[in-house]
């Protein structure tokens, strides 16, 4: 698992979660933002040591958290977009010999150690693509070996555009479908379904 980098692109806090802007100001939407992404970052780092964490973002605010969490920055000076932003961490994968990438969604509401572990059990030393599908079927989580194997094609209905294009090309494409990495919060009733399960969690429900 040494070989794995865990690709985490963050978008400018200025222009994040547009679609919650009709529940949360632009200040609640950043503040979500930054403490989903240091929660997330502090599960990796206590529950998968010996992966490297990669996060590629052009804000300072973003940056300035990575760095004091220990972790690297590829700081883009622009964000012209997602798939733009994925290719250079891929290309910065590579050429520092990572056999494998995970590309995964920095907003994910629970991050799970198993269902993680469900993921990287996926690994293959020749050539493999995993995709953990999210509820629209978009992609939460890209894992791929070699990290280049596909172009990312995140965006709408992600999952079944990067499935075909691994069957074309040949390529051993699984997509799995994980409770807790299916919901990230993109969408008031994402929102609104963490916070109800946060609430029965708290108070001792099933």
């Amino acid at each position: 698992m040494s070989s794995i980098n865990i690709v985490l692109p963050v978008k400018d806090l200025d222009f994040c979660k547009t679609r919650l802007a009709s529940i949360l100001t632009l200040s609640e939407r950043q503040q979500l933002v930054l403490s989903l992404l240091k929660q997330n970052i502090k599960i990796l780092q206590r529950d998968f040591k010996e992966c490297h964490i990669l996060i590629i973002t052009p804000d300072d605010r973003v940056s300035d958290l990575a760095k004091s969490l220990h972790v690297t920055v590829l700081k883009e000076r622009m964000m012209n977009g997602l798939n733009r932003a994925i290719k250079a961490g891929t290309r910065w994968s590579v050429a520092r010999g990572y056999q494998t990438q995970l590309v995964l969604a920095p907003d994910i509401a629970v991050l799970d150690k198993d269902e993680l572990a469900e993921l990287f059990d996926q690994e293959n030393p020749s050539s493999i693509v995993t995709l953990a599908v999210a509820n629209d079927g978009g992609t939460n989580a890209l894992l791929t070996c070699p990290p280049n194997i596909i172009p990312p094609k995140f965006g709408e209905q992600s999952a079944q555009k990067m499935s075909e294009i691994s069957k074309q090309r040949g390529i051993t494409c699984q997509s799995l479908y994980l409770p807790h990495l299916s919901l990230d919060i993109d969408q008031p009733n994402d929102l609104l379904q963490w916070q109800s399960q946060t609430m029965t969690y708290a108070s001792g429900g099933s």
